[in-house]
């Protein structure tokens, strides 16, 4: 057993030597024990101060690590990072920056001061870091450390497009755009200010979906079906007649608006106007087609009388209410009229019959 023990140790010895025979540090192919340059800085091991570590540094000490190439070594260096300011000062000694707020000699890619670990616009495009990474998709990513990549916005308000409620800053949103184009068939860009939809009050809504487009009180519709503009202001369907306002509202007890009040009854001329042209004039029009379907059922029926009263013989008078029946049928005659020239044409077969029986008597 201690023999074995005793080879096993021999060989890890044997293993060790050659490891470290074999160690290349500065990876040129030459074994470090023989290596003039161990770490391959160009300073020989000799008159490296810093002999297994790569350094440039050329003052004080020689080969040794020196981050802003100043000649001076790292630990030796009272400004590492080469900026301006000293290590004891620099918040971020290891790295060069110009950031003088919150935190000294920290990066600020955008030269405003700030470093960019707490620059609300680290890379000074405009738009804040939170924004560009919002308007980011699957598709298109925006980096806020990159003054190349930055999302579109047409109105330059510093809200990327897909973000602003009103993208090309025209005072009607994009939705209200989007849907003025749907209604009217015309293309209203909401990302060009110069394709935008009418909108007479300027209160922000389009024309195509204001319900009062002139901002007067009164709804489109309304104006539109009493034939006041509704795109003038000063145009009312109370001030339609007369020159003066010729309306009011009533709310019921001793309540009264002049202004329009939807759940009020409105007392108006207008209103009345109305009335009279879009409901009574049906009636008015529906007179003479009345008429002249009286006068063309009192035509017929009294045509059949004339034909029933001269009426000769018992077929004639078949003849007759076939026809009457038909014109009751078409509607022609009323039914009642029917009746009537039933009852006329069996007196006059009666009156024909006792006639025929009288003049058979006398022959």
């Amino acid at each position: 057993m201690r023999r074995i023990l005793v080879l096993l140790l021999a060989l890890a010895m044997v293993a060790a030597n050659a490891s470290a025979t074999e160690s290349d540090l500065d990876g040129d192919g030459e074994n470090d024990d023989v290596d003039l340059d161990i770490d391959g800085d160009g300073f020989e091991n000799t008159n490296d101060s810093c002999p297994l570590v790569f350094g440039a540094s050329s003052l004080l000490e020689i080969g040794c690590p020196d981050y802003d190439e100043d000649g001076i070594p790292d630990h030796l260096d009272w400004n590492r990072d080469g900026d301006i300011w000293d290590n004891d000062e620099d918040d971020c000694p290891m790295v060069p920056g110009s950031s003088r707020f919150v935190l000294k000699g920290c990066k600020d890619m955008d030269g405003d001061f700030m470093p960019d670990l707490y620059d609300d616009d680290a890379d000074g495009d405009g738009i804040r870091n939170e924004m560009e990474r919002a308007a980011s998709t699957g598709l298109v990513m925006y980096d806020p450390y990159n003054f190349n990549s930055t999302p579109s916005d047409v109105d330059e308000d510093t809200i990327p497009d897909v973000l602003d409620d009103d993208a090309d800053n025209d005072g009607i949103s994009n939705v209200d755009e989007i849907a003025a184009s749907r209604i009217t068939g015309i293309d209203y860009s909401w990302l060009d200010d110069s394709l935008t939809p009418p909108d007479y009050d300027k209160d922000g809504s389009p024309d195509a979906i204001d319900e009062d487009s002139d901002n007067d009180g009164w709804p489109d519709d309304v104006e539109l079906d009493r034939g006041s503009g509704h795109l003038d202001e000063d145009s009312n369907p109370h001030l339609m007649y007369l020159g003066i306002d010729t309306g009011i509202f009533y709310g019921g007890g001793l309540t009264f608006y002049n202004e329009y009040t939807d759940d009020a009854l409105e007392i108006s001329l207008s209103g009345l106007m109305d009335i009279v042209f879009e409901e009574l004039v049906i009636l008015l029009l529906l007179v003479p087609i009345y008429l002249g379907l009286f006068l063309s059922r009192r035509r017929i029926f009294n045509e059949l009388i004339s034909d029933i009263e001269s009426a000769e013989d018992v077929s004639k008078l078949s003849s007759i209410e076939e026809t009457a029946n038909e014109y009751v049928k078409s509607k022609h005659l009323k039914v009642y009229h029917g009746l009537v020239l039933r009852n006329l044409i069996e007196t006059q077969e009666n009156k024909l019959e006792a006639m025929a029986l009288v003049s058979d008597s006398e022959e």
